[in-house]
């Protein structure tokens, strides 16, 4: 039911690293910020991609009444956890932005593939 894209198994990985990266600090604050902030990141992400593909994929257009729900009920989520203030802002922002390293790095080989391509035509 829950199936992982190419760019959620390598967010999962870096926010891996960010974690044990995290226990550097020796501070809980630190850790379940990166924690918080990468599981955000991960299922905001999941969810986006999830309600696009009925949208454009399956022209499923009533889907698309998503878009506000889920930015409502992840700014909602993130008010709560900023809110409690037991965490590292810092840390929280790093664990939300695990997924742009995990593009980067699934687009890069992508777009290599097609520069070696265009040269041979």
């Amino acid at each position: 039911m829950f199936a992982f894209n190419p760019i959620e198994k390598k967010a999962a990985i870096i926010l891996g690293l960010l974690l044990l990266a995290s226990l550097f600090f020796q501070s809980s604050a630190v850790f379940w910020g990166v924690l918080l902030g990468g599981l955000l990141g991960i299922l905001n992400f999941h969810w986006l991609w999830w309600i696009t593909a009925k949208v454009f994929l399956e022209n499923k257009k009533i889907y698309g009444f998503q878009y506000p729900t889920k930015f409502f009920c992840l700014a909602a989520i993130i008010f709560f956890i900023l809110r409690r203030g037991d965490i590292n802002f810092l840390a929280f922002l790093i664990g939300l932005s695990v997924f742009i390293p995990a593009i980067l790095i699934t687009a890069w080989p992508i777009n290599f593939l097609k520069q070696d391509r265009l040269k041979k035509l």
